[in-house]
C-alpha cells in the first residue's frame, strides 16, 4: 500500500460518513489505471444516497452488482489475518469483517480496523 492510499485511507476513518475522501479515492484509483475499482466506489456511494423508492435506483443497484464481481480480487489486496474474514463492501470499501473465533478478536481488531474501512464487526462465527 503506498502512503498516498494510506492517507487517502486514514482520512476515511476519520471521516467515515463523509463520501467526499472515498470520492477522492475513486479518482486516486482511476488515476492508477483502476477505472473498474474507481467506478466501483461510486456506484457504490451514488447507490447509498439515492432511495430504493427513486425510479434509478434499480439501474444503480445492477450496474454496481456487476461490479461486485471483482470483490473477491479486491478482498485478496488486504493482509491474510489469520481467523479474520473480509466481508461486504459498503460505500465502495469492505465495511464488515468475520472473526472464525470471538476470541481472536482482543488480537487483531487493531490491525483489522487500522487496514479496512470497517465501521462494525457485523457477525461473529464460530466454527467447529
Amino acid at each position: 500500500m503506498t502512503q498516498q492510499l494510506r492517507d487517502l485511507m486514514a482520512a476515511i476513518r476519520a471521516k467515515p460518513d463523509d463520501d467526499t475522501p472515498r470520492q477522492v479515492l475513486a479518482d486516486f484509483y482511476e488515476e492508477q489505471g483502476r477505472a473498474t475499482r474507481a467506478d466501483f466506489v461510486r456506484a457504490q456511494l451514488l447507490r447509498a444516497s439515492v432511495s430504493r423508492l427513486d425510479p434509478g435506483w434499480l439501474e444503480l443497484e445492477l450496474a454496481q452488482r456487476a461490479l461486485h464481481g471483482h470483490g473477491d480480487a479486491w478482498r485478496r489486496e488486504l493482509p491474510s489475518i489469520e481467523g479474520v474474514r473480509w466481508g461486504s463492501f459498503r460505500r465502495g470499501l469492505v465495511g464488515s469483517v468475520a472473526f472464525d473465533d470471538v476470541a481472536l478478536v482482543p488480537q487483531h481488531i487493531e490491525a483489522v480496523m487500522r487496514t479496512a474501512n470497517v465501521s462494525s464487526l457485523s457477525r461473529f462465527i464460530t466454527w467447529g
